[in-house]
């Protein structure tokens, strides 16, 4: 054994993060952690790679077509407080156009493609010839992993990427390790809600795949062939009788009647689709994991979250989802880039990456009714707001000192002014309508 293979071995069956070339992904590697409490069955071996089943596969689409509606920017805190563009950052025009061969959105597919189902995902940053960071490159987990060594005086001290089968030491300055939570197995490592759920994945896949063995045999049940009381049969006439029944039940046979010259009884073995009810089981394993990711199966369009689907409701429930599963993840998002990727190009002291959340369709029933309790507010005899200060609350510039105090004089073209009917007031300067988003919503 060379020195590699004996590195590689320790790396697959130490702490030191696993194999950086395991072809079998992190449910077989890091991340398998053994039986789940109260069963000694393996879930996580029968659920494999979460990704092929269709359930995860329908809440991490829906994150992925969602996620890139809001780009990536940075914002800068001036001396009033307030937050504003900082219009042409350098990373906001690299996070526009990661890569030659990536678009923006394609580049978060990646990253969340990884991040979703193992809670870690990567990005390598190319620098040119005077170090400054020109492309981010998506690299998959499973080539991937932090190295360190034992006398505790870093976290980490680099990476280990697999390049065609070779392996290849890479700073820690070169890349960008989102991650979300502790693995409980490796603290330099994430760990992603979904692997909670193995359980219920593993239930999903026995159902679709007894689902498919029905549908295969179309939808013939298993019986137990037995010859009448007091009757017997060769080992041949047995033979002959399996090849007949099947012929009748498979194939272009299927539906046809079975006549017998032989005396014999059939049992039912399993149950059938109905008897389990396996509808209402599986629903509540895909319950189960839309719900680990902060989504709904009403928002998923999965059959069980049919029942209380209406036009009001569905509306709620997108909204929701946006709130409870793709801000958090933004954020998340957010501040690893600015932890290990604005340094590069700004000052992470009086600079923060965000998102622009203004055309979002699924956010803008809010910003309506912002704009629409700011009209109120300042159509009362009583004026609570200043003018600069209602324009920050709808995300507009400020018109100048004068228009800071309540006594202020109202500007010449006014920023707010009453509808034709005059029973409501309207911003003359409201936003354009969100630009519809590529996944409908």
């Amino acid at each position: 054994m060379n020195l590699w293979d004996a590195i590689k071995s320790r790396m697959r069956h130490s702490r030191y993060g696993g194999s950086t070339t395991a072809p079998s992904g992190p449910l077989s590697d890091w991340l398998h952690f053994g039986h789940f409490p109260g069963t000694g069955f393996d879930y996580a071996g029968v659920a494999g790679d979460v990704r092929l089943n269709a359930v995860v596969q329908a809440c991490l689409a829906w994150i992925q077509r969602t996620f890139p509606e809001a780009p990536v920017q940075v914002v800068k805190v001036d001396a009033a407080g307030e937050e504003n563009e900082v219009p042409g950052h350098g990373l906001t025009k690299l996070m526009r156009a990661p890569n030659p061969a990536t678009t923006a959105a394609n580049f978060w597919e990646q990253v969340l493609a990884d991040f979703i189902p193992t809670g870690n995902a990567y990005a390598r940053k190319i620098r040119n010839a005077a170090g400054k960071v020109i492309e981010v490159w998506n690299v998959p987990e499973t080539r991937i992993r932090p190295q360190w060594d034992t006398s505790g005086r870093e976290f980490i001290g680099h990476y280990l990427i697999s390049i065609d089968g070779q392996p290849e030491k890479v700073p820690v300055a070169d890349i960008i390790h989102f991650k979300f939570g502790r693995n409980p197995q490796n603290e330099r490592l994430g760990w992603s809600p979904l692997l909670a759920g193995l359980r219920e994945v593993a239930a999903l896949n026995a159902g679709g795949a007894f689902r498919g063995a029905l549908l295969h045999n179309h939808a013939a049940a298993s019986y137990l062939v037995t010859p009448k009381e007091g009757q017997s049969w060769t080992p041949d006439q047995a033979r002959a009788l399996e090849s007949r029944w099947f012929s009748k039940l498979k194939g272009d046979g299927a539906g046809k009647p079975i006549f017998s010259n032989t005396p014999l009884e059939a049992a039912l073995l399993n149950y059938s689709p109905k008897d389990l009810d396996l509808a209402v089981m599986l629903h509540w394993d895909s319950d189960t994991l839309a719900s680990l990711l902060g989504l709904s199966a009403q928002v998923l369009n999965l059959t069980s979250g049919h029942e209380a689907k209406t036009y009001a409701n569905y509306a709620e429930a997108r909204e929701a989802a946006y709130e409870q599963c793709i801000l958090p993840l933004k954020g998340i998002m957010a501040a690893w880039l600015q932890l290990q990727l604005l340094p590069d190009f700004g000052d992470p002291e009086t600079e923060r990456v965000a998102h622009d959340l203004s055309q979002v369709r699924i956010l803008q029933e809010d910003q309506n009714k912002l704009w629409g309790r700011v009209n109120d507010a300042m159509k009362c005899p009583t004026r609570y707001l200043t003018v600069n200060e209602a324009r920050a609350l709808l995300g507009q510039p400020s018109l100048g000192k004068e228009y800071d105090t309540l006594e202020g004089p109202e500007p010449e073209t006014p920023a707010f002014q009453p509808e034709s009917s005059g029973d409501a007031a309207v911003q003359v300067e409201q936003p354009e309508p969100a630009v519809r988003s590529s996944n409908g919503r």
